[in-house]
């Protein structure tokens, strides 16, 4: 199986804004925003299934727990399980979470150049018709009465 990615660090290579991948089995690769963000969200994806089939398993341990008390049996052993499960299901819930939060802020990140440029463009544009208000409003361009 391919290995997950745990985290994500900004890194320029030049003047390219890149994204430093770590995975879990302690490889790290740097990559694209949009790689970056794929491999976030299928981290994401793979998470999740790990999430439902932990919920499915805590179903059928609270059934097996609920069939040894109706046979009179110990449930203990069970419950011991149910609880490994529920600190497992706690774990991965939080990797979920911190994949999901890492997804979003690479997202931010990619669109920052973006954004600045569209930024220093508006920036200009509004001083080019700053400078040329004086001139509309000089009363040699005036609007002349016609008759």
């Amino acid at each position: 199986m391919k290995p997950l990615a745990t985290d994500a660090k900004p890194a320029m290579v030049g003047t390219v804004q890149m994204f430093r991948l770590t995975y879990d089995d302690g490889a790290i690769r740097t990559e694209p925003p949009l790689v970056t963000l794929a491999e976030l969200r299928r981290t994401a994806q793979i998470l999740y299934l790990r999430q439902d089939h932990l919920w499915q398993d805590r179903q059928k341990l609270e059934a097996q727990i609920r069939a040894c008390i109706a046979r009179g049996e110990d449930p203990a052993p069970t419950r011991a399980a149910l609880a490994a499960l529920e600190a497992h299901s706690a774990q991965v819930s939080a990797q979920h979470e911190r994949t999901t939060e890492l997804a979003a802020q690479v997202r931010a990140a990619a669109r920052q150049p973006h954004i600045r440029a569209a930024h220093a463009q508006m920036q200009a544009e509004l001083a080019r018709a700053a400078a040329e208000l004086p001139a509309l409003f000089h009363p040699d361009n005036a609007l002349k009465d016609t008759p």
